[in-house]
């Protein structure tokens, strides 16, 4: 009898440890997947070309502010992931609008050129 105390006791710290990870995991990687206008605008199948993010400041998930720019595959439509805390919302942008947000963010893993060639 008490080594299966000890056995669950250690099972429930493993079952927090995993469920830690997978919090902290979340965290880093929240996308949602949506029409809007006829338009899939899925991260998981889309191009992230600039983003900004406090998440290396914040003390608390409610603090999270986070923008992703995405170009879909075909390359003719751009949307923004905009994240405040819990909210999360998925809007579709114009090339212009896309380009401007794109100066607006902080951190380009493609150029300029290349995020918005024809």
């Amino acid at each position: 009898m008490r080594s299966s105390k000890c056995l669950l006791a250690q099972g429930g710290f493993l079952l927090l440890a995993l469920f830690g990870a997978s919090c902290s995991e979340a965290l880093q990687q929240r996308e949602m997947e949506v029409r809007v206008n006829g338009i899939y605008c899925d991260p998981d199948h889309s191009i992230l070309i600039a983003q900004s993010s406090n998440l290396d400041s914040i003390d608390k998930f409610d603090d999270l502010k986070r923008v992703e720019l995405y170009r879909t595959q075909s390359g003719r439509h751009f949307f923004v992931q905009d994240e405040e805390g819990y909210d999360m919302k998925v809007e579709l942008l114009s090339t212009k609008e896309a380009k401007d947000l794109y100066n607006e963010l902080s951190y380009h893993p493609i150029d300029f050129t290349q995020a918005f060639a024809d």
